[in-house]
């Protein structure tokens, strides 16, 4: 049993002045026990808040560029590390000219670099399925591993298939990291988000819709943001996001959806859309009904790139699936870190965003 006696003096730890490498000690430390009393379980709630504080903290520091990668090479000793899967393989699923930044994408918390045992049996496990992905290379705080797969039922797919040969050994994203503050999760370990387009999608939701807009229209959307008090901006949000949902569920149909759009809004959307039927929903989608002429009249361009978005795709040959590893073998392959990644990083919900993090302004709501 792990050693529970520094929670005698839990008060004492300066977290003021505490180190990054101190702290995922601590925080390591405090997820290796178990069967604690009611009393040590109150005070492990205390520390953990105050760890994720913290991080905080070290998240905005100018000395950590990238505190996520520094964490994992804290526990792990792998640096980051470039890598490209089209410089390994032909991407043959954009044979037909469909491009991997059209459509749904997905992210995972690894150890972003190859060299890492379980960074590469993912990526030979993609790459088995000839779907492009990198590791690291412009992917920050969290985001180890960027995979592109296109359609929103082959996402759903893969990211079941991922979480279930891999979920034991993948951590889910601390509230810290930035997937957690951009996209929807789709599985425990699992965050993705939905991009029409290459360079198409800043500023963009927290729930994983990408928006539209030139520079002039991002400076336009942000200025406006910012004359508006929480409750305006909240709803003012939610129809920007609202406005890009029906334009992308319109001209794209199940490559955007999937095979359902009322359990897709459900998922990313939540009680953030009044019932279908009532008068303030009528008026959202008569707002996103005059967005959608309003950019087919005045940007015709972007409005066919939309409309254009899934030519060619290719979906993913899931018949490429290799067998599943037996639990012994699982058992057998566990990564020799500095320690298991199991439920280390398994502290912080989405729903301790507010408590816990300053809103960032260059996501809507």
């Amino acid at each position: 049993m792990a050693d529970k006696s520094f929670l005698e003096n839990f008060e004492d730890i300066d977290f003021q002045n505490i180190s990054l490498v101190d702290l995922v000690l601590l925080e390591d430390k405090v997820n290796s026990l178990s069967g604690l009393e009611d009393k040590d379980l109150l005070k492990i709630e205390a520390i953990k808040e105050k760890i994720a504080q913290k991080y905080g903290e070290f998240k905005h520091s100018p000395d950590i560029p990238d505190l996520r990668f520094t964490v994992h090479e804290i526990r792990t000793g792998y640096k980051p590390e470039d890598f490209e899967s089209w410089n390994m393989v032909r991407p043959v699923r954009e044979d037909n000219g469909w491009s991997g930044n059209n459509g749904w994408k997905i992210h995972l918390d690894v150890v972003p670099n190859r060299n890492h045992p379980l960074t590469k049996e993912i990526s030979d496990f993609l790459l088995n399925l000839d779907i492009d992905h990198k590791i690291a290379h412009g992917g920050k705080n969290g985001k180890g591993m960027t995979i592109y797969i296109g359609s929103y039922a082959d996402t759903v797919r893969l990211s079941k298939e991922i979480q279930n040969r891999f979920g034991d050994r993948l951590p889910v994203p601390p509230v810290y990291t930035n997937q957690v503050h951009q996209e929807t999760s789709l599985e425990a370990a699992i965050y993705g988000r939905f991009v029409p387009g290459a360079g198409a999608s800043y500023p963009r939701t927290n729930i994983g819709i990408g928006l539209l807009g030139t520079n002039q229209m991002i400076e336009e959307i942000l200025h406006t943001r910012s004359t508006l008090n929480k409750e305006q901006r909240s709803e003012w949000a939610v129809q920007m996001a609202y406005n890009h949902h029906k334009l992308y569920a319109k001209l794209l149909g199940s490559y955007y959806y999937g095979d359902d759009i009322n359990a897709f809004e459900e998922k990313f959307f939540g009680n953030r859309l009044p019932p279908k039927g009532s008068e303030k929903r009528s008026q959202m989608d008569a707002n996103a009904e005059i967005f959608e002429n309003d950019l087919k009249t005045n940007d015709p361009k972007t409005y066919a790139s939309i409309q254009n978005l899934n030519k060619g795709y290719i979906a993913v040959d899931f018949s490429k699936l290799p067998a599943k590893k037996q639990n012994t073998e699982i058992l057998n392959s566990k990564i020799n870190d500095k320690r298991t990644t199991t439920m280390a990083d398994r502290i912080y919900t989405k729903e301790d965003l507010e408590k816990y993090l300053d809103n960032q302004e260059k996501y809507l709501f």
